[in-house]
């Protein structure tokens, strides 16, 4: 579901706002940075073996590794970005 919620809003947005869907696809392909400590358990699991498969070593809690946005933290992100433009569209119509 929240990959066609995703599929649909990123072509409105492509159409209405290309700069900020360029923006919001580039955030989307980095990924998310996030502390060795907070992996999932099956994330950690899976890094820990590719690590181990290249000869290097393990990943350590203070260590930053970059996943992927789930589906649900896609839709969350274009929600913020929309917000925060209505917010700025709105703040400069009231500026004097």
């Amino acid at each position: 579901m929240e990959s066609e919620q995703y599929a649909f809003v990123m072509e409105r947005l492509k159409a209405d706002f290309p700069d900020l869907a360029a923006q919001l696809d580039q955030e989307l392909k980095r990924g998310r940075a996030v502390s060795g400590q907070k992996l999932r358990r099956e994330e950690r699991h899976e890094r820990a073996s590719r690590l181990e498969e290249a000869h290097l070593p393990a990943l350590g809690k203070t260590d930053v590794a970059v996943i992927p946005y789930s589906g649900e933290e896609r839709v969350e992100l274009i929600r913020d970005a929309l917000l925060t433009l209505a917010e700025t569209m709105y703040a400069s119509r009231q500026a004097p």
